[in-house]
């Protein structure tokens, strides 16, 4: 069976789950009465930022072209919707090509980071090709997905630069336009980025070092900072009982938090031992207790923070039967995906994100004991209709949207190529029905709106 072979990949926090594991019959949400906790999650009040001029010149970042050929003749690439067994699963199998089909076109920014720990980090210009560098002080900017984000507006990029000779950590925040805003020196530690609450507050998880030496992932402590303001707000809540504070099953060394909190903060999920709570910071309560098996694919929130997603798997490994969840505020669930009816028993959903409307989750999936790659898919959360592209993809990374909603970028190689160092970013335009190669050996971070 073919499995992600990258960094981050948590094998080993599967492992040891597994010793657990039981067969169950079929998914389950099991609700617990609602008890007080010793939890305070505060709204914070938003800033509108004051855009500060950065006091030292900002070198313009350098422009190399890389061209692209479109075709010269309408291309045709939409491929027919196919019904699966499964009447809510289509295949619409794409080809990916070099050029874009006459009349298309792309906007907007992609972030691109590397994929190798010697090359830097880019931002892609869509509509005219032009890689160009990210600003960096003394460092380099090589970004990962634990540090860097995308504010949900697309206006703001913010990434952690390592200092060399250095164990500091450095934030930056730019613009679409590539001005950056003065830098942030980060102190105790907070060294990743889990994601932007608002265009104006982001959350911030404590470094490798951190985590290791202060054992902060036992009380989820983070940090809530306006970058424009400088302003800070440690979030430290002490967690319930239910979770086991060590070992925890979510690796706090890949940046993945082992609490996940609503954009209003007045709501969070929790990682406990038989699977996730979802608690309500302002009546301290338990409103639901999630079960699963799958502790590696990590819960998201909708951009709206009106309900989450998240993954149940109730089978033992490598027999998984896993499906996309979405869960209100209030706890009411729904199933999202059925793709135990069009591939049996043997499926594993792997990471999954939301469009910016809400409406589609993109996500990957791999079938066991078949010759296919993992593939890309995206699933309309009203209709439940699942479109699959017949696409390779590398599962242990979650798509990125277009700020339209109408593509998704992501990290193609079938497993023969993982094996020779191939990779490329592909686009899929899900309107329009094309695949389309933008870049080798990069993985896409984030999506930014033309200036």
């Amino acid at each position: 069976m073919r499995r992600l072979k990258l960094y981050f990949v948590l094998v080993v926090l599967l492992a040891g789950c597994a010793g657990q594991r039981k067969v169950a019959e079929t998914p389950s949400l099991t609700f617990a009465s609602p008890s007080l906790l010793p939890l305070t999650i505060t709204p914070m009040r938003i800033f509108t930022p004051t855009i500060i001029s950065s006091p030292t010149t900002t070198p313009r970042p350098t422009v190399t072209p890389m061209p692209r050929v479109l075709s010269p003749t309408p291309t045709v690439n939409v491929g027919f919707f196919t019904p699966l067994p499964d009447s809510e699963t289509v295949q619409q199998c794409l080809k990916i090509t070099d050029h874009l089909p006459e009349g298309a076109e792309l906007k907007g920014k992609l972030v691109l980071g590397s994929m190798y720990h010697n090359v830097d980090s880019y931002i892609l210009n869509l509509e005219n090709n032009e890689r160009n560098e990210i600003p960096v002080s003394t460092g380099r900017a090589i970004l990962w997905y634990y540090s860097a984000g995308v504010s949900p507006n697309g206006s703001w990029l913010a990434y952690i630069e390592t200092v060399e000779d250095s164990e500091g950590m450095r934030l930056h925040v730019i613009s679409a336009d590539l001005q950056e805003q003065p830098f942030i020196d980060l102190e105790h530690g907070w060294g990743y980025i889990i994601n932007w609450l608002d265009d104006q507050r982001m959350l911030l998880s404590p470094s490798v070092s951190s985590w290791e030496e202060n054992r902060i992932f036992a009380n989820g402590e983070m940090a809530i900072l306006n970058p424009f303001l400088q302003d800070w707000e440690i979030l430290s809540p002490e967690l319930p009982i239910q979770i086991s504070p060590d070992p925890m099953p979510w690796n706090p060394g890949q940046g993945i938090p082992i609490v996940i909190y609503d954009p209003s903060l007045t709501r969070a999920v929790y990682l406990s031992l038989n699977g996730f709570l979802l608690i309500d910071g302002q009546s301290q309560s338990i409103i639901i207790e999630l079960r699963t098996y799958d502790f590696g694919t990590r819960p998201r929130w909708s951009p709206q923070g009106d309900s989450f997603a998240f993954v149940i798997d109730d089978a033992t490994y490598p027999m998984s039967r896993s499906e996309i969840y979405q869960i209100n505020r209030e706890g009411h669930s729904n199933q999202i995906t059925h793709l135990f009816n069009a591939f049996g028993n043997n499926v594993t959903v792997q990471n999954f994100n939301w469009s910016p409307d809400g409406r589609k989750i993109a996500f990957a999936y791999y079938v066991h004991d078949t010759p296919t790659d993992e593939q890309v898919a995206v699933v309309d959360v009203e209709t439940r209709q699942t479109v699959v592209y017949c696409l390779p993809i590398v599962g242990g990374l979650s798509p990125i949207w277009s700020p339209d909603g109408h593509q998704i970028a992501f990290v193609s190689a079938t497993a023969e190529e993982r094996d020779k160092d191939i990779f490329r970013t592909v686009i899929v335009d899900i309107v329009q029905g094309y695949a389309v190669q933008v870049a080798e050996h990069w993985s896409p971070l984030g999506w930014m709106v033309s200036p």
